[in-house]
């Protein structure tokens, strides 16, 4: 898509509304706070009242849904045509994620601080498109990112910069895994720090990945437009910035295994106590069956726990087991000791003492929002709550207070 389409996109695929500006929003552009909350708000140091308002607003300034947001293909395309980025490209994308989460934390700690004009200057030169996003599910603020110079084939983005838990939650096939709402709704619940959600359909391009692996869809090869199975992407460079921020990764899938969750820790390791998907596992079982008194537990495993090799399916091959995944294996060569070189292309990683990654392959009643039949994605998101908790060291951190809305400001 050429950047004229990008434009269009942003005028008339956000419904016609007003373009955003870097003048101050009008009166009239926004829904007025009380005057009770404004005050409290600030009183506590809003990280949302200052210099992040260089930033600007989206079109729709009353906010939107994150929800809704993230399953609309038209506010989010689905690209079915794509292209590899640079070296050069990948860099600034790196720069841009960094600069984002180095503003967050100066804003946060003082909310007249943080380098927004410069991350904007860097959104540029990466071919991004930042702004504040209001989601009016928690009435907060998020930054949002999108891809504008090659027509949202890249990777989306969302940083709340008051993160409660040093969690990121991935989604690298949409719509193939049709998981971009359960992870903006998991994102939300865990007060996690990043949302990332592929850009361009994962079988768009014709071409192999050079890395390995093999898989059923996309006629049977991972594609160069796969985001977890090659590197030259603006997910896998979003996702290097945040590694050295050293998070937690949660990637959300889709599978049609025989059983309804698979967790794996994305090593190559089939026998491990200690992972991390064991531990989540665990935690999983005791939300779905806390008395010991159903089978909804039954079909729930790991990959890692000892003697216990989750069942293949015979009809796709596959048993939910990645070890192929590109951004575990960034992530644990990083903190491998033992690694020199990292090579998250075709070298396998048995190295999960780091305790970062986990890969959940869901069943489509684990994804959706219908808790009736015993699962939804609201018992994953407990189960990873009680498995990475909040900075506090508490499990039940909320996302926070609803804040006022406020209106831009203009770089300097």
């Amino acid at each position: 898509m050429r950047r004229h389409s990008v434009i269009q996109f942003l005028a008339v695929g956000l419904a016609g509304l007003p373009a955003c500006v870097d003048r101050p929003t009008g009166a009239a552009d926004l829904a007025a706070p009380s005057a009770g909350a404004a005050i409290a708000a600030l009183a506590t140091g809003d990280w949302a009242s200052g210099n992040v308002r260089y930033l600007g607003s989206m079109p729709q300034p009353d906010g939107y849904d994150l929800d809704a947001f993230a399953g609309n293909r038209t506010l989010m395309p689905r690209p079915s045509s794509y292209d590899t980025i640079s070296a050069a490209r990948a860099t600034n994308v790196r720069a841009l994620m960094t600069a984002v989460l180095d503003a967050s934390s100066a804003s946060v700690a003082d909310p007249n601080t943080g380098a927004w004009c410069s991350v904007r200057t860097k959104a540029r030169s990466a071919g991004y498109w930042v702004r504040r996003f209001y989601d009016t599910e928690s009435g907060r603020y998020l930054v949002y990112g999108q891809d504008t110079s090659t027509g949202s084939q890249q990777a989306y983005f969302f940083v709340n910069p008051a993160y409660k838990r040093n969690v990121v939650v991935e989604v690298p096939h949409e719509p193939v895994d049709p998981t971009s709402v359960e992870g903006a709704r998991v994102f939300r619940d865990l007060a996690a720090r990043a949302l990332v959600v592929n850009g361009a359909h994962r079988c768009a391009s014709p071409t192999r990945s050079p890395c390995d692996g093999k898989t059923q869809t996309c006629g049977g090869f991972y594609r160069l437009s796969d985001p977890a199975h090659h590197r030259a992407n603006a997910f896998h460079a979003i996702h290097l910035a945040l590694d050295d921020k050293a998070v937690r990764f949660a990637q959300l899938h889709r599978q049609t295994s025989v059983n309804r969750v698979v967790a794996d820790d994305g090593t190559t390791n089939a026998d491990d106590a200690s992972s991390v998907s064991v531990t989540f596992l665990g935690k999983l079982r005791s939300v779905l069956d806390p008395l010991g008194a159903n089978a909804l537990d039954d079909s729930v495993v790991a990959c890692q726990t000892p003697n216990q090799t989750p069942v293949f399916n015979l009809n796709t091959g596959q048993n939910g087991c990645y070890p192929t995944n590109v951004q575990a294996r960034y992530t644990h060569q990083q903190a491998d000791p033992a690694v020199n070189t990292i090579n998250s292309c075709t070298l396998g990683s048995a190295y999960g003492a780091d305790r970062r990654v986990l890969l959940i392959e869901q069943s489509n009643t684990v994804i959706d929002g219908d808790c009736s039949d015993g699962y939804c994605w609201r018992r994953v998101a407990d189960a990873l709550k009680r498995t990475w908790p909040c900075r506090d060291g508490t499990t039940t951190c909320g996302i926070g207070a609803a804040q006022p809305k406020y209106a831009n400001k203009t770089c300097p």
